[in-house]
Formats: structure tokens, C-alpha cells, sequence
């Protein structure tokens, strides 16, 4: 609960905000990544052009804070093995 200061009421609803763009953008990464792992199984022809959104939803997230820079790195340098493996 915020004390009674109209700052820190302010500062509760700008990180409530902050805090779900944070988890959206967690998610689309999570779940492409999900999606890429699917697609490399069914159909490896397409698996490159989803790895380059996949990359690109983490190198948006790295930039903006959202997920650690080896965190990103370790997640795209798995991507590009899926690639090299087809």
C-alpha cells in the first residue's frame, strides 16, 4: 500500500503499468520461442523466417530492459541452432 502522498500514488500506477508491458513483452518472447521450437518439428522449411521475429522480439526486450543481455544472447544463439540444424 502507498503512503499518502499523491507522488507515490502516482508512482504505484505508472509501475503497475511498467510491470505489464514488462510481462507482455516477456510472453511474446516465451511464447514465440514456444512456437519456434513447434515449427522446427512440423514444418523446418519456414523456421527461419519465424527465428527472425523470435530474434527480433528479444533484441526489442534486451533494448529495452526487459530480459538481461546474455539472457537474449543465449535464447538467440538457441534459435540460429535450430537453423543450422534443418
Amino acid at each position: 500500500m502507498p503512503k499518502k502522498t499523491t507522488s507515490s500514488a502516482r508512482r504505484v500506477r505508472s509501475d503497475a503499468c511498467k510491470r505489464a508491458r514488462n510481462q507482455a513483452a516477456k510472453a511474446r518472447v516465451r511464447t514465440g520461442f514456444r512456437a519456434l521450437l513447434k515449427q522446427a518439428k512440423a514444418d523446418p522449411q519456414r523456421v527461419a523466417e519465424r527465428a527472425r521475429q523470435v530474434v527480433s522480439w528479444v533484441d526489442r526486450a534486451v533494448k529495452t530492459g526487459v530480459l538481461h543481455r546474455n539472457a537474449g544472447n543465449r535464447l538467440k544463439a538457441r534459435a540460429m541452432a535450430l537453423i543450422a540444424r534443418r
